[in-house]
């Protein structure tokens, strides 16, 4: 790395700390999902604390009667926040630091990316494109949306890597040298869908938009269609632990009953509020104050500019070596009018389409793909003229105007945490990932005792009473019925004095119950992984493994091959 590109790292860092400045202030702020999300990570350390590696359920959710929400909810956000809090125990500060570390990484990746396309000036434009586009502030400060925040990290990643793939002319090659792009891309579809299954979804589109663009233009269509679906892949392998799982378990909720009935066709933006909408801090349906939806100022001039430019290249005398970088061109404009398409009502047949296999809440996830997609016009456009520096320049003061008004939170909310966590339920808000066995009348009643018995002449010494295991000597005068008041989640097992016993939950609204004999017994129940889960697991780890090897092997491949030119070079 040269010095200009340390540079370069060095004045992202900088325009992180002084755009996210607002983050600092003490407590946490009034926001869409901040609460959910101090509650998330508040239960998602519990769950590591208690021995969930990786964190399945959480315990104190659903008025305490458990709830499997890291199952089906994002991880990557907590990955990164963990630490810290590890370190603080201070949960504002490390949900915070999970904001300022992604939007600082996101623009690292998306300079990195742009770099070895178009060039260092155009990536510096199109990097900060990517950092102050208003949706990027929209998450950050109005909805807390770190899901959505925390996404941005990964698309450069999987285009950087599909970009050095499709140069390779042989296979053999593609494995050896080019194996640490592959795994580079398999990193970026992984974090996508640890930081928000939807938001990959979306992207899941373009890829293969983007696969199906290069087999059409480029020589190496073998190659590429290989590359593309290793990268694919494996990157769906690392992340198997969680994708496996919440794609095969969903049925066992509600999940696609609540969302399919709630959302089909309700989340239309129009056109105007994507070109321009009042900045607010309230719900996207609110009379007045109402979240912004606009794509920005600086990003419809440089597609509009990208588009003269693409028409006059085409009405010009064309240069076959530009075919490769203006077909990239072409490729995110129409990426970026596909995605403003999206979310206008004129998409719904499509929605309706797709909503056979996937279920999005809101079309304006979309503005993911705007926003990216725009960003990589912006490099490219002005990668393509004479006045780069001055158009670049350009570009960077409008966007920097535009979004002036932007970089600041509503106002603090001196909460502590208790009264967040009284607040939540289960963090959702429709309670979608709620099995279909529990009956709803629980979620209002909350829990008064760990244990009930049909009879009253019993005595209870609990042991242990964690997320994933509970254990207590149970003494009783007579056969009980018992009911463990946790919902049943496939993973709990239960031992009655050391002897595997079944566990009922269909007919005591979801809760665990069982059988104990007169006299005194050991009441334990351990929540487990599946089969399902532990294969999951395993494909995580030995994907891992296969990913840590190819970096290794392609950098010992590469520092072979400059050993063996170098005294070809110095005996010629």
């Amino acid at each position: 790395m040269k010095k200009i590109d340390i540079i370069i790292c060095l004045l992202i860092c900088i325009l992180t700390f002084l755009t996210l400045r607002d983050l600092y202030k003490p407590f946490f702020y009034t926001s869409h999902d901040g609460q959910n999300q101090i509650v998330r990570l508040y239960y998602f350390d519990e769950a590591l604390r208690d021995g969930q590696f990786p964190p399945r359920i959480a315990g104190g959710l659903l008025n305490g009667y458990s709830y499997p929400l890291f199952v089906f909810s994002y991880h990557m956000p907590w990955i990164i926040a963990e630490p810290f809090y590890l370190i603080t125990r201070d949960i504002f500060a490390s949900i915070k630091f999970s904001f300022i570390l992604g939007y600082f990484l996101s623009g690292l990746t998306m300079y990195w990316y742009l770099k070895r396309v178009f060039g260092r000036f155009p990536s510096a434009v199109g990097t900060f494109l990517y950092l102050f586009a208003p949706y990027r502030f929209v998450n950050i400060f109005v909805r807390a949306a770190i899901g959505d925040a925390t996404s941005f990290i990964f698309p450069p990643l999987i285009f950087l890597s599909l970009y050095e793939l499709t140069k390779f002319d042989k296979l053999d090659r593609m494995f050896k040298t080019g194996a640490k792009w592959i795994v580079v891309g398999a990193i970026g579809i992984a974090g996508l869908i640890l930081s928000h299954a939807m938001v990959f979804a979306l992207f899941g589109l373009f890829y293969f938009l983007y696969l199906l663009w290069n087999l059409v233009f480029t020589r190496n269509k073998k190659n590429t269609l290989i590359g593309f679906i290793v990268v694919l892949i494996l990157g769906v392998a690392l992340s198997g632990y969680y994708f496996i799982p919440s794609f095969f378990e969903r049925d066992y909720t509600q999940f696609s009953s609540v969302m399919r009935s709630i959302f089909t066709g309700s989340t239309f933006i129009p056109f105007k509020q994507l070109v321009y909408s009042p900045w607010g801090y309230g719900m996207m349906r609110a009379e007045e104050g109402g979240m912004s939806f606009q794509v920005g100022i600086a990003q419809w001039g440089v597609a509009v500019f990208t588009v003269l430019i693409l028409i006059k290249w085409l009405i010009s005398k064309k240069n076959k070596r530009e075919y490769s970088a203006y077909s990239l061109g072409f490729y995110f404009m129409i990426t970026f009018i596909l995605s403003v398409l999206a979310m206008l009502p004129v998409s719904l047949f499509v929605w309706k389409l797709l909503g056979n296999i996937i279920i999005i809440d809101f079309t304006w996830r979309i503005l993911t793909v705007t926003v990216f997609s725009s960003s990589v016009l912006g490099a490219f456009a002005v990668s393509k003229i004479k006045f780069k520096y001055l158009v670049g320049v350009l570009i960077i003061l409008v966007a920097l105007y535009a979004n002036r008004n932007y970089l600041r939170i509503n106002k603090i909310q001196g909460w502590d945490v208790p009264f967040y966590l009284k607040l939540e339920k289960t963090t959702n808000m429709y309670d979608e990932y709620t099995p279909q066995w529990v009956q709803r009348e629980i979620e209002k009643v909350p829990i008064l005792e760990k244990i009930g018995y049909s009879s009253k002449s019993v005595i209870t010494d609990i042991k242990v009473n964690s997320s994933n295991h509970f254990l207590a000597d149970v003494t009783t005068s007579q056969n009980t019925e018992a009911t463990l008041n946790t919902i049943y989640y496939p993973g709990w097992e239960l031992f009655v004095n050391n002897i595997k016993s079944p566990i009922e939950y269909k007919n005591s609204r979801g809760l665990m119950s069982f059988s104990l004999p007169k006299g005194k017994n050991t009441v334990e129940f351990k929540f487990t992984e599946t089969p399902l889960r532990l294969i999951s697991d395993i494909i995580t780890i030995l994907a891992g493994m296969i990913s840590l090897w190819a970096v290794i092997s392609s950098f010992r491949i590469k520092h072979n091959e400059i050993k063996h030119d170098l005294p070809n070079k110095s005996s010629s």
